[in-house]
């Protein structure tokens, strides 16, 4: 029942059905939840919430998301691009880049190849902190885990 419900709304996406696409991964997700407590949304799931502009629904789904899996990478950027659609740039967002960097700051934009543009940028290691302002973070440094 569960991949039928997966395979179908695979169907559905592909031919532009979001919204009843996205009805077949939510049945999908429920039946995996009774399986696997705590299961992430899957990707396609996402796509449709934003393409059918519920982008308050995929905020909080994603979030769902990233609380069980912080490096679903997927996840963090359509909450990005549900944010900027809501225009809720002052969220706050926090990058692990290679060699163990780690930056909080505001999004202010991305790109197709999640180039960030961060702002009120603090770099931290340990204890330590650094104001280094507004940064652009090449996407191939980000670390994806």
């Amino acid at each position: 029942m569960q991949s039928e419900a997966r395979a179908e709304g695979n169907k559905l996406f592909g031919d532009g059905r979001y919204e009843d696409a996205l009805s077949k991964y939510e049945l999908y997700s429920f039946l995996m939840n009774l399986q696997s407590l705590g299961r992430p949304a899957i990707q396609t799931e996402l796509i449709c919430y934003l393409k059918l502009g519920k982008h308050a629904e995929t905020v909080k789904e994603c979030t769902k998301a990233i609380e069980l899996n912080p490096n679903y990478t997927k996840a963090l950027v359509r909450r990005a691009e549900a944010h900027e659609k809501l225009q809720h740039f002052e969220e706050a967002l926090t990058v692990n880049l290679n060699a163990n960097r780690l930056f909080v700051g505001t999004l202010r934009g991305f790109d197709q190849f999640m180039n960030l543009v961060v702002d009120n940028t603090v770099e931290v290691n340990g204890d330590d902190k650094r104001d280094t302002g507004m940064v652009v973070i090449r996407g191939n440094n980000i670390c994806h885990r």
